[in-house]
């Protein structure tokens, strides 16, 4: 049996039928899902315009969250993006105009020409050295230090890195400050004996037998019975010499429980030396 309309859509105006059920319930307003979601949209509040058309839409706050719904419609968001954008480089030797993709903009890429132009920007000498310093802790420490922050808890030496060349941070900080290290086989030393410092001021050039001096006489090596493998101590050593001549190496080691050419080191002064 054929249905007579009773109903006129109020968006598109055409006519078409709806259960007396619905009526009676506020609905059959639409003549189609369609035309309710168009109904539905005018009824949200416009909070921002399409990025094409300039058109105002509505975005969800969830939308609104992971940056989305920033276009009318399909076709708006495909014209957008086959739009070109035209862009600077950032180098500052370069400064050429070309031409990047909206998704790169939004991306914050797209900063440089090519490839060669970062490479030249990064590895610009004031580049490196701002960027170096930008891991130095300049509040100093009581006694003038400043550490390099990524090894600064461990106490342990840092590393700088310049394109695939890894250099010592103290190594750096020195020839930033006195110029490049031309000679071979030079230390760059620490006069206040904390690793990760970085200050000039506590640096010096010298060699490998200076830095083992320097080391020795701020205590830094463990030697005698403060080495932890250390079996005899100080009173051992004192005895041990005293029994030259009273009884021979062999007899002096098995006392001691230790080995023979450990006892004859130690009567030719070959080692504790410092006693």
């Amino acid at each position: 049996m054929p249905t007579i309309p009773n109903r006129i859509c109020r968006i598109c105006s055409k006519p078409f039928y709806a259960r007396i059920q619905h009526i009676n319930k506020g609905w059959g307003l639409y003549c189609s899902l369609i035309c309710k979601g168009k109904a539905q949209k005018q009824a949200l509040p416009m909070n921002a315009e399409c990025r094409q058309c300039k058109s105002p839409i509505h975005i969800t706050p969830s939308d609104q969250r992971r940056g989305r719904g920033h276009y009318c419609s399909a076709a708006c968001f495909g014209l957008a993006c086959r739009k070109e954008i035209e862009s600077v480089c950032a180098s500052t030797a370069c400064r050429k105009t070309f031409i990047i993709e909206p998704w790169q903009e939004r991306a914050g890429q797209g900063r440089y020409c090519s490839r060669q132009s970062y490479i030249d920007t990064i590895f610009m000498p004031e580049v490196i050295e701002k960027r170096f310093w930008r891991s130095v802790d300049f509040i100093t420490t009581p006694r003038g230090c400043w550490p390099w922050i990524p090894t600064q808890e461990r106490e342990i030496y840092g590393n700088f890195s310049v394109g695939r060349k890894s250099i010592p941070s103290h190594v750096f900080s020195y020839e930033l400050t006195h110029g490049p290290i031309l000679l071979p086989g030079v230390f760059i030393c620490h006069l206040c004996n904390y690793k990760p410092c970085c200050n000039p001021k506590h640096l010096y050039a010298g060699n490998a037998q200076l830095n083992s001096q320097q080391a020795l006489h701020d205590g830094l090596y463990l030697s005698g019975e403060n080495h932890p493998q250390a079996r005899l101590n100080n009173e051992d050593i004192y005895e041990i010499r005293n029994l030259k001549g009273l009884m021979t190496e062999r007899e002096i080691a098995e006392f001691f429980n230790i080995g023979n050419s450990t006892v004859h080191h130690i009567l030719s002064r070959e080692t504790w030396k410092h006693l």
